[in-house]
């Protein structure tokens, strides 16, 4: 006892000021410490100040322990514990008369005092002392409310209100509201409560800023006074419960109430009132309380609802409430709570509840039945459902909504209501499951749809093609979105099945269309007129451009389900085909106009018209050709960009997306040869839209258009290796590779034409968007390709090699215009190409060494740097069109005067033998007995390290070895004869001349070389000996194969092979001179034709408009560098360029004729003018390419120096 008196002293001789149960002193009065006193400023608040409140609340907490500690002196009462028993009542009423806040809190400790006694007293004493703790309480809180009583009852009533009645009435009536032992005591409640409590609201309601205890236990209370006041006080608060508030004020009188409505215990009267009180309740939790306090709870009331659904009481509107927003706030502990129950156990106890069935049979309305929230539950349940699990129940609750709720006996609105509902919780269930992205669940939900509800769903939509956009109702568009989604979620499946059969050669449900009736009933329901139902099954066949079959290479690891799949996929093709796109081609010109004026619909047209079935391609471009009018399939894509500019391409810019992401190889070639009609309309110099000043062109569209086309080029660059791999015809894809270059190509051309219709839209709208920044822009796409395009260098084909080397250069120059710089693993491949040789061949390629050339001069001049390593012409380069002459003499000397004076017989010697001996090496080359000997021959000619350049050795050797050259050029013509007639004795055997060399049935029997590319690997010829690789790989051979050298007739000695009558074909490579070659370059005359352009056509002299005659020089023999040797010559290739035109304009040989102008753009800093001139007249003016026209008004343009020309 000594302790707790001297516990007591140390309170009550503190400072007066100091409060105890709260941070508060007589300072700061006003002061918030406790977090939920402060929520407001709590996102405001800095780390000092938090700190700073810490520490009060802290040190507050640790004085709350003292005075819990010294309380035990009520236990006592004998005459020497009075004293400090009465000091320490005093101590309380003083403390909890001046603060609300050490009232909340000393209250809410009282479960903490009881557990502090607990750990030292046994159950009994601490009964006891409680009892004796509470009676304290109430008979202060008592004699505060008589006092209350006593101070209104005598007031006039428009003078009662809540601070007539001083500190202490006013303190003790919100002592009361916060006293569990008081609000749970009905009978003090009466007596001392209720009649102070409805004196206070005479004229003014009592309004309590937070959720006290009294609040939620009179939520629960059947005296109308209290019920009526707590209602509106809650609601009143906006915020939501905080945790301690649901701890100490909501929680132990929530689990009073549900006591009593156990099912076991249940007070029927009590029920509504308690799912009143809990809807309210619930408004302000959050999903935090839902988790960490309802939940923990010992009463559960989720499982508690279930009990109730079937009870006949006027709860059932307050506890749908209940579940629908238990379901939005917290699914996962919804579901976690109901523990074993299901989901269509849940549905179907609800649905099945007698009041639903009551008032859905209600047909004349006293009072609003309010039907949607009885069943707004139904969209958040099917959100709360994990979507694997959502088919059962969703089953439960469509039947219900779309067919019994639907039968005569309920009433017209419950009928219209349950319809809506119905569709919409079908829609939203349709939209989770496709997260699934296929699988049973999909094919189980799609089964369902089909066969018990797309017949009255679309039955509903009858007729819909005589409406009009404004009298399709709600339901009807439900209905129309319904059939996009489920064919949507169809193809989704069917993707999904493909995906996984790739993957592990197997899937877990059998393979086909699940909802084949949805396919066959909602496309034959399409009717000519408004395009309402057409539109949604157009949208719902988009996916179909991710879809192709699979090769006959891909059936043979899993052929039942593959074939199956393959199958499924062509019943698909047929009914979009046969039911869909041939009855919309019966529909008028306008009707098709109208379709297509639908944002979905245009959409979903062009994915089918890019689809790689040629059946759906063709089919949808004949829909385009009847709306358009036109014959042709360039002419309807230009009616389609001139008529529908945004729409069209958007839309096209939607199709090339999905061809990018699908990586498939079916819609590739479609693509290909649509963009280059797209770009063709868009860019042509004769009618190119965008070259025309009237045009309107959606310039966002274009850059759509413009970034999509070359993701889908990226996509085809990067993957068009592993198709080759699938079983593809070689020759096919040989061609596709050649369409591919010529496209990318054709677009990369355009980039001008399009930077400059975009900088032009810029700076009519004001952004003043820069040349370099649209071109930055723009070019950022095809920058991003480019690394996937240069590995295309490999190719085998002399024409796609041509047109490899030809893009790479013009993307590294035009991205080196704009300021891009390619990636550093796409500049280091290309660095290897360059600098390979047959010694060090980084990448294996079949580029010859002006080919090299040209991209290490463009390669250099993007880096900025100089590329490091030797180029040299390989002489086994099977690949090389002709032969190229040595490398440079040491020191990099230009010798002109060595070069000038070699024999013209000389130089025609050695060019007719080198052009002899590679033909007579591609013959020799591609057989398989002379193969190896001329391969030995080679090698002998290899020049040995540190030996002179090869032409010179050439040159010196032929003069010296002319007659050894002619005799073993006899030899080698005898070993062929002899060869020819060993294999006309071979092709006497056997079966036939025509099965000579051949191997296995549907093995690729292309030779050695004549791949589309060049592989790393690649060493000498021979096939496959494995089944497996019947195409040889487009990208070469496989490394690491074993192969097996098959012989093979020679060649006659004329070049020709033996008659085969249906032996391989060989592909002979044409022998071009180096004169040939180099014509074939194309180098950059952007610079030069800026000269020549700004000329002064009438200027007198000798020399051109500008130039200083000190920048003429004569030729020097020798020179040290190539630019002291360009600075000489590029003068005196203009002074050629102007003294030929003077020449022209003195002899006045050019005839003059009228230009009729069709178009005028900026392309490239120039400005293009687009012209007609007609056959007949081009006859006699015998124009040409690269002529210069001099433009201008007069008649005689030659001899009218005044007239405006350029």
């Amino acid at each position: 006892m000594a302790e707790l008196v001297a516990a007591v002293q140390r309170l009550t001789n503190s400072d007066p000021s100091i409060h105890w149960f709260c941070p508060r002193a007589h300072k700061d009065q006003d002061a918030f410490y406790f977090d939920e006193d402060c929520l407001s400023d709590l996102p405001d608040e800095s780390e000092a100040q938090k700190t700073i409140r810490a520490a009060k609340v802290k040190e507050a907490e640790e004085r709350r322990i003292e005075v819990l500690t010294a309380l035990k002196i009520l236990a006592y009462e004998g005459p020497e514990a009075a004293p400090f028993t009465n000091a320490m009542k005093a101590g309380l009423k003083t403390q909890l008369t001046r603060c609300d806040i050490c009232v909340r809190e000393f209250h809410r400790a009282r479960g903490q005092l009881q557990r502090l006694l607990e750990a030292d007293y046994s159950q009994e004493d601490v009964t006891n002392f409680m009892d004796v703790f509470d009676a304290i309480n109430i008979a202060r809180i008592v004699a505060a409310l008589n006092h209350m009583t006593e101070c209104l009852v005598d007031l006039p009533p428009e003078k009662r209100n809540f601070s007539a009645s001083g500190d202490v009435g006013m303190y003790g009536l919100f002592e009361a509201l916060n006293c569990a032992p008081f609000i749970t005591n009905e009978d003090v409640l009466k007596r001392y409560f209720d009649k102070p409590f409805g004196l206070v609201q005479t004229k003014t309601k009592l309004k309590l800023p937070t959720y006290a205890p009294g609040v939620i236990a009179f939520l629960f209370s059947h005296n109308e006074l209290r019920s009526s006041w707590a209602y509106r006080n809650f609601n009143k608060i906006a915020r939501p419960l905080t945790s301690a508030e649901f701890e100490f004020s909501v929680k132990p009188y929530l689990q009073i109430a549900a006591g009593r409505v156990s099912i076991v215990s249940l007070e029927r009267d009590f029920l509504s009132t308690f799912w009143k009180g809990m809807r309210l309740i619930t408004t302000k939790l959050t999903k935090e309380l839902i988790s960490a306090h309802l939940r923990t709870m010992e009463v559960n009331v989720y499982t508690l609802a279930m009990e109730h659904w079937q009870v006949d009481a006027g709860h059932f509107s307050d506890m749908v409430a209940c579940f629908q927003r238990w379901l939005e706030l917290n699914p996962v502990a919804f579901w976690d709570a109901m523990g074993g129950i299901n989901g269509q156990h849940v549905a179907e106890n609800i649905l099945s509840s007698p009041v639903l069935q009551r008032l859905m049979k209600v047909r004349d309305e006293t009072e609003p039945l309010r039907l949607e929230e009885k069943l707004g539950w139904v969209l958040p349940f099917i959100r709360s459902m994990k979507p694997a699990n959502l088919v059962p129940p969703t089953r439960v609750v469509f039947g219900q909504l779309l067919h019994k709720f639907q039968e005569n006996v309920y009433s017209e609105y419950a009928k219209t209501v349950a319809w809506k509902i119905g569709l919409t919780a079908l829609l939203e269930t349709i939209h989770r499951v496709r997260t699934l992205h296929g699988g049973p669940v999909v094919v189980h939900l799609l089964e369902v749809i089909a066969k018990e509800h797309i017949a009255v769903i679309l039955s509903e939509l009858e007729g819909i093609e005589q409406k009009t956009e404004m009298s399709i109702d709600d339901t009807e568009q439900l209905g129309l979105d319904i059939v996009e989604a489920a064919l949507a979620l169809d193809i989704q499946c069917l993707a999904h099945s493909r995906h996984i059969l790739e993957k592990t050669q197997a899937v877990d449900h059998e393979i086909g269309l699940s909802g084949l009736d949805i396919w066959e009933k909602s496309m034959r329901l399409i009717k000519p007129g408004y395009p309402a139902l057409a539109t949604a099954t157009i949208a719902g066949t988009s996916g179909l451009l991710s879809l192709e079959k699979f090769s006959d290479r891909q059936i043979k690891a899993a052929p039942k389900q593959t074939k199956a799949w393959n199958i499924a996929l062509e019943h698909l093709l047929r009914h979009v085909q046969l039911d869909m796109l041939d009855r919309l081609e019966a529909s008028t010109p306008d009707q098709l106009v109208e379709l297509y004026q639908e944002h979905k619909a245009a959409k979903g047209l062009i994915t089918l018209l890019f689809n790689g079935a040629p059946e759906i391609h063709q089919a949808a471009l004949g829909l385009f050709k009847t709306l358009s009018g036109e014959d042709n399939r360039r002419d309807t894509i230009m009616h389609l960009l001139k008529a529908f500019s945004a729409l069209t391409l958007s839309a096209v810019a939607s199709a090339q997306g999905i061809i990018a992401s699908s990586r498939i190889f079916a819609p590739a070639s479609t693509f290909l040869k649509l963009s280059t009609d797209i770009l063709s309309c868009l860019c042509d110099s004769q009618d190119g839209l965008l070259r025309s000043r009237g045009a309107d062109v959606d310039f966002h569209a274009l850059e759509q258009f413009w970034e999509a086309t070359w993701t889908a080029l990226d996509t085809i660059f990067l993957l068009t290796e592993q198709w080759s791999n699938m079983g593809f015809e070689k020759q096919m894809l040989q061609d596709f590779c050649r369409e591919t270059m010529d496209f990318a190509e054709y677009a990369f051309d355009q980039f001008s034409v399009i930077a400059t219709m975009l900088r032009g839209a810029a700076h009519a709208h004001g952004s003043g968007s820069s040349r370099e920044e649209v071109g930055k822009k723009l070019l950022g796409f095809p920058a991003k390709a480019f690394s996937n395009a240069t590995k295309w260098l490999r190719l085998r084909d002399e024409y796609l090699v041509l047109k490899a080397v030809s893009l790479t250069c013009k993307m590294l120059g035009r991205l080196q215009e704009v300021g891009i710089r390619v990636e550093g693993k796409a500049a280091r491949y290309v660095e290897d190409v360059v600098t390979s040789t047959e010694g060090n061949a980084k990448v294996k390629t079949k580029l010859s060494a002006n080919q090299k050339a040209e991209l290490q001069r463009a390669l250099e001049k993007h880096l900025g740097r100089e590329v490091v390593g030797t180029m040299t012409g390989s002489e086994g380069d099977s690949g090389r069109s002709t032969p190229v002459p040595g490398p440079r003499p040491k020191g990099g000397v230009i010798d002109v005067e060595a070069w000038a004076t070699k024999s013209e017989a000389e130089k025609a010697r050695r060019q007719t033998e080198r052009e002899h001996e590679a033909a007579y090496g591609d013959l020799i080359a591609g057989t398989s007995k002379g193969a190896e000997a001329y391969k030995q021959m080679q090698q002998r000619k290899k020049p040995a390290a540190g030996a002179m350049p090869a032409m010179q050795k050439a040159a010196l050797k032929h003069q010296a070895d002319g007659k050894s050259f002619l005799m073993k050029r006899k030899q080698e013509m005898e070993a062929q004869r002899k060869a020819k007639a060993e294999a006309l004795a071979r092709q006497k055997l056997g079966a036939g001349s025509g099965v000579v060399g051949l191997g296995d049935m549907g093995k690729d029997h292309t030779l050695k070389g004549q791949n589309v590319m060049v592989s790393s690997g690649e060493e000498s010829g021979g096939d496959d000996e494995d089944d497996e690789d019947d195409l040889e790989d487009l990208f070469g051979p496989s490394k690491g194969k074993v192969r097996r050298k098959i012989e093979r007739p020679e060649f006659e000695t004329s070049g020709l092979k033996p008659e085969v009558r249906k032996g391989p074909t060989r592909i002979q490579r044409t022998a071009r001179s180096l004169k040939d070659m180099r014509a074939r370059l194309a180098p950059d005359l952007q610079f030069l034709h800026r000269i020549i352009l700004k000329w002064d056509y009438f200027h007198e002299g000798d020399f051109p408009p500008g130039a200083s005659e000190h920048v003429f020089q004569g030729v020097k023999n020798v020179y040290q560098d190539p630019v002291s040797y360009q600075a000489t010559f590029e003068p005196l290739l203009t002074l050629e360029a102007w003294q030929n035109l003077v020449k022209s304009r003195e002899e006045s040989t050019a005839r003059a004729y009228e230009v009729k102008v069709l178009s005028r753009g900026n392309v490239d800093g120039f400005i293009e003018i687009s012209s007609i001139v007609s056959a007949a007249e081009n006859k006699d003016l015998g124009l040409q390419e690269g002529d210069v026209v001099l433009l201008s008004k007069a008649r005689k343009a030659s001899e009218d120096a005044s007239a405006p020309q350029d």
